[in-house]
């Protein structure tokens, strides 16, 4: 069940290659791990994709490949040493994700044997595929492929237990994440490193799986807690509860859905937009640009806040959500969705009708968790991906 046993040498081999496949850009990194010590980054490079005001996803899938391979020339041209293993991690809409409880109960106990638990695993793999290929679809995408399936949590008899084989209960259940992707996703990636690199040590995982392992390690205290990723296309809320990723929700109103209110509002194109938001953000604009940039932003928060309070609404089933809110969003955009992450508006949602605490994994939040060589852009996004990494070094599985 340990799906990342190709990085169990890596102590050996040092440094391994992290991709950081989202919406908006990709973003690659050469880790270099040493036992007991903080995970360094000694080699960063980020390239944004092509906006595209009206997504398809043949276009979208091609210019995520490109970028992909502007970064990985930059890297086989870095004069750094050439990663062993490399582990891909890909935001939505990549990819879809799902923790599903899988339940067994007997009159008289029964042994938990490897055999059990497998058969068990194999029904609810193709259940989830049933469930979801019908999205894949209607996007054109016949073939899918199994990307993770990780056991979050085993009870037996109520209790949990770290190593359910060989023992004997009544009563099993199992939380398990599995995610998916198209094919074609997968395997055009994977030509690509395989052939700037000539590796075929490469694995694939989700952010919702990477952020979730990462926040829970970091912030051990905070057993319950909502994650967010709010990328380029998409933003994802994933609920975590007693330390388990128990589901997550999607709408498609990321940092793009911003972008293209503004330029349509403003009537310019996406690269001037990005400008004129951030001379907004520091006060360098005009008054007339400053008014109606502000009534955009207004509206558009509206907006947002509509589709994340149905989201929250799907995942909460009339119970309250936790209070704790952590997430990862562009730096260029996140001072906005903190603004709307900690309105009042959503005071429903905790019980209490006090705001969300919200923490931004921003750049300050994350870099000491790390080391970086001289000159390496500290960036958020790389390091959640380098502490996953380094923890499945150092123990082998999640």
């Amino acid at each position: 069940m340990d799906m990342f046993s190709f990085l169990k040498n890596s102590r050996e081999s040092t440094v391994i290659a992290v991709f950081d496949i989202g919406s908006a850009s990709v973003g690659g990194a050469l880790i270099s791990f040493h036992a007991g010590e903080k995970p360094k980054i000694i080699w960063s490079a980020r390239e944004s994709m092509v906006f595209q005001n009206d997504l398809n996803f043949g276009r979208f899938l091609s210019s995520m490949l490109e970028t992909l391979e502007k970064v990985l020339i930059k890297m086989q041209q870095s004069e750094m040493p050439h990663p062993r293993s490399f582990l891909c991690v890909f935001s939505s809409p990549w990819y879809a994700s799902q923790t599903r409880v899988i339940k067994m109960k007997q009159d008289k106990e029964f042994a938990v044997s490897k055999r059990v638990v497998e058969d068990l695993v194999a029904r609810e793999i193709e259940s989830f595929k049933v469930l979801n290929i019908g999205k894949y679809k209607r996007m054109g995408e016949e073939d899918v492929e199994i990307m993770e399936t990780h056991t979050v949590q085993v009870k037996l008899n109520g209790y949990i237990t770290d190593n359910p084989y060989g023992m004997r209960a009544k009563n099993l259940e199992m939380s398990l994440y599995i995610s998916m992707a198209p094919k074609r996703v997968l395997s055009s990636v994977k030509s690509r490193i395989t052939k700037t690199f000539g590796s075929r040590n490469i694995k694939f995982c989700s952010f919702s799986l990477t952020a979730f392992s990462t926040i829970r390690d970091i912030f051990s205290h905070k057993n319950d807690f909502l994650f967010m990723d709010i990328s380029g296309e998409v933003a994802d809320i994933s609920l975590v509860k007693g330390n388990v990723l128990l589901e997550t929700a999607s709408f498609p109103l990321g940092k793009n859905f911003l972008l293209r209110r503004l330029s349509s509002g403003l009537n310019t194109v996406p690269e001037e937009v990005a400008s004129l938001f951030t001379m907004y953000r520091e006060e360098k604009t005009n008054d007339a640009t400053k008014e109606k940039i502000q009534k955009i932003l207004e509206g558009s928060r509206d907006e947002w806040l509509k589709s994340l309070q149905q989201g929250l609404r799907s995942l909460s089933d009339d119970l309250t959500l936790p209070s704790a809110v952590f997430f990862t969003s562009d730096a260029d955009v996140a001072p906005w969705f903190l603004d709307c992450l900690t309105s009042s508006e959503l005071g429903e949602f905790t019980g209490t009708g006090a705001p969300f605490d919200v923490t931004l994994l921003d750049t300050a939040t994350m870099e000491k968790f790390s080391t970086f060589s001289p000159q390496v852009e500290k960036d958020p996004f790389i390091v959640v991906e380098a502490l996953f990494a380094d923890r499945i070094v150092e123990l082998g599985h999640v």
